[in-house]
């Protein structure tokens, strides 16, 4: 039949309809994206805003698996830790005082002298005696020098990228089950930057890590006596202003 048939005619029509109708996407192919950037539209925002209030919606915070403790919780539970230190420092100097009186200062430095050699194994001594809390201070060793928690050590977090000896030997004999007796507290200058190393500490076996809030600027405005020396004189006003409001008690120590 012609095009201008009847026929023909009919023909011409059913087709421009099937054409004209619209086909249901297939889902093997629902992943693939267009490549052409047709810049910013509505499909396009709610997509990226899904599941969120918007894009005036705070960021989700990565997963944490370790926690925090305050730094009255941390004064607390060194408390013990420093008395029985003080005792121990004092009777050296008591023994070391008779030793001058009896045989002369060589003998007194030969004691203090076997004192500070004694020092290296000190931690792991106090966690045989009962103590609770390793405190690793991640700050620069200057800053370490100059002032830090007493007791704490010096922990350079370059450590962890190694293949073998991520942690100092001290560590082990205070590692324990998460919300138990014992606490690995790390602490930098304001508690904000060591959310991956205490992620990766609990994530190598070291379930009872803890950060300290606030980090040594806290401790500075809330309990300077448990630091080894005064807090240094060029910590700015801004930094202890930082930590000065809002209660410091509160739970997170266990």
């Amino acid at each position: 039949a012609g095009v201008g048939s009847p026929v023909g005619r009919a023909m011409s029509t059913t087709g421009s309809t099937v054409s004209r109708r619209s086909r249901a996407p297939d889902p093997r192919f629902a992943h693939l994206k267009p490549r052409v950037d047709t810049g910013s539209n509505m499909r396009k925002l709610m997509e990226k805003y899904e599941g969120t209030s918007g894009p005036n919606a705070r960021a989700k915070q990565t997963h944490t698996y370790f926690r925090r403790i305050k730094p009255l919780d941390l004064e607390r539970r060194l408390a013990p830790d420093i008395e029985c230190e003080e005792s121990i420092y004092a009777y050296d100097l008591d023994e070391a005082s008779a030793a001058m009186s009896l045989g002369g200062a060589s003998v007194a430095a030969s004691i203090v002298s076997h004192a500070a050699d004694a020092s290296t194994s000190a931690s792991i001594a106090a966690a045989a005696a009962g103590a609770s809390v390793l405190c690793l201070d991640c700050r620069s060793f200057e800053q370490y020098s100059d002032s830090h928690v007493r007791g704490a050590r010096h922990y350079d977090l370059a450590q962890l990228s190694h293949s073998t000896n991520h942690f100092p030997k001290e560590l082990y004999f205070f590692r324990g089950p998460a919300g138990g007796d014992k606490l690995i507290v790390l602490y930098d200058a304001d508690g904000k930057g060591l959310d991956e190393a205490a992620n990766a500490f609990v994530q190598r076996g070291i379930e009872n890590t803890y950060v300290l809030s606030g980090g040594f600027h806290g401790v500075c405005v809330r309990c300077p006596h448990i630091l080894s020396a005064p807090p240094p004189v060029g910590l700015s006003d801004e930094a202890l202003e930082a930590h000065s409001g809002g209660g410091g008690g509160g739970g997170g120590g266990g």
